[in-house]
């Protein structure tokens, strides 16, 4: 598994170097993942997609949130492993099972880190 991990880190250029930034910006972002990921379902809720995906559901919602914020608490670790890589692959399948939007998702991804 860790070759796999070492073939994508190498297709997205991504160095030890990076790595060790990200493991430094965590001490001033994790502070704030609350009220960024908040922002950011925000926005979400302003999308047309919103209510497809929500449909009113708070607790669906919340759980959701949550696993957003427990994302950016394992990215900001940059411990790349298998267990980070089968979540990401996890998420990956429900995203596809559910039918996300690509455009929904990397509007999303755009959005957040302007947060």
């Amino acid at each position: 598994m860790q070759e796999r991990i070492e073939r994508l880190l190498k297709m997205f250029e991504i160095s030890q170097q990076d790595l060790q930034l990200v493991k430094g910006a965590s001490g001033w972002l994790l502070p704030q993942i609350d009220d960024i990921v908040g922002e950011f379902y925000e926005w979400l809720g302003r999308q047309e997609a919103f209510e497809v995906f929500f449909a009113g559901d708070e607790s669906r919602m919340r759980r959701v949130r949550d696993l957003q914020k427990g994302y950016w608490h394992k990215l900001l670790r940059a411990e790349l492993d298998e267990q980070w890589l089968q979540s990401r692959q996890q998420v990956g399948a429900v995203h596809a099972d559910i039918n996300l939007p690509n455009d929904v998702y990397f509007a999303g991804m755009l959005v957040l880190p302007s947060r």
